[in-house]
């Protein structure tokens, strides 16, 4: 069977039998050291399916790679104060001021997040792909999907589909009938996400569990239910206002850009009621089902091995 036929998340299941101590189940592996639980995880970005040289600069390729790997940190209770290591692959004849400026990206994003690149590797390549393993602390024992409660609210920390118009927009090649400050939001969001430290600080403390919005809600949620042996129901999706503008006046689909598109990093948190705060509640989560608006999820969101190709 081939990984097209396979999918992502049917390779992902062949991999509890692989590696059957791997935590996979989870944005980033949690484990004990000196007392202390720290995250790790890695994460790698590919020209072509990640990035394109075309639409990215080297430092906003950088900035990206570093800030997928602590977004993950963020959604296990940490994200500040990390180690990472960063791998380049690269075609023997790309420019050294390429390759600088992809580390000067990714400096700026450890600068942000108060993370530190400490070392890494390079390696011939036929094209460029850029891979990084992030190391870092969380609060108490840190927060896995499979932490989800029965009853507990649904809340992520922003509004949705930026990144994915974003995407569309450079794609489409046409910026026509478009605000140019829409425009560029978006764009950016898809150049440079930002991962939610800040939040992951003030509510790893309150929260049972946590995803980040990688590959979309359609998809993420299925997983919280997946890990947590329980379901959630979908109430509520938070469109950005750009996203509804633009699709209004490209005659897209803002709900599907919101709901499947990927790469918004925005957290999303099972907690309590009394400890919702400023996050935005989509819904809960419950007994059993993957629910959106009163009917079954689409199976829907960003797959790395399709067998027809991602939007």
């Amino acid at each position: 069977m081939t990984l097209g036929e396979l999918g992502e998340f049917g390779f992902i299941d062949k991999l509890r039998t692989w590696a059957p101590d791997a935590q996979i189940d989870d944005d980033a592996a949690l484990v004990q050291i000196g007392g202390s639980t720290f995250a790790m995880t890695t994460d790698a970005l590919v020209e072509g399916v990640h990035f394109r040289t075309d639409w990215s600069s080297p430092e906003d390729i950088g900035w990206k790679a570093v800030t997928v790997s602590v977004s993950d940190l963020a959604a296990s209770g940490g994200g500040s104060s990390s180690w990472l290591l960063l791998a380049v692959g690269a075609p023997r004849e790309t420019s050294s001021g390429f390759l600088e400026g992809i580390y000067r990206g990714a400096g700026q994003a450890c600068a942000s997040y108060r993370a530190h690149l400490v070392g890494g590797d390079t390696v011939s390549a036929h094209e460029v792909f850029l891979s990084v393993t992030a190391i870092g602390p969380v609060f108490g024992q840190g927060l896995r999907r499979s932490g989800a409660r029965v009853g507990d609210v649904l809340a992520v920390t922003g509004p949705l589909g930026r990144a994915a118009a974003g995407a569309n927009l450079l794609l489409s090649q046409d910026p026509k009938k478009v605000v140019p400050e829409d425009a560029m939001a978006c764009i950016e969001a898809h150049r440079r996400p930002v991962a939610r430290i800040e939040s992951a600080e003030r509510f790893a403390p309150v929260a049972h569990g946590a995803i980040d919005l990688s590959d979309g809600l359609a998809s993420d949620a299925r997983r919280i239910a997946e890990a947590s042996g329980y379901g959630v129901a979908i109430d509520a999706l938070p469109i950005a206002p750009e996203v509804e503008r633009i699709a209004a006046a490209r005659g897209w689909d803002a709900e599907v850009m919101a709901l499947s598109g990927g790469e918004d990093f925005e957290l999303v948190f099972s907690l309590p009621d009394e400890h919702v705060g400023d996050l935005i509640p989509i819904g809960r989560v419950v007994d059993h089902g993957v629910v959106y608006k009163g009917e079954p999820m689409p199976m829907s969101g960003y797959d790395h091995f399709p067998e027809s190709g991602n939007l």
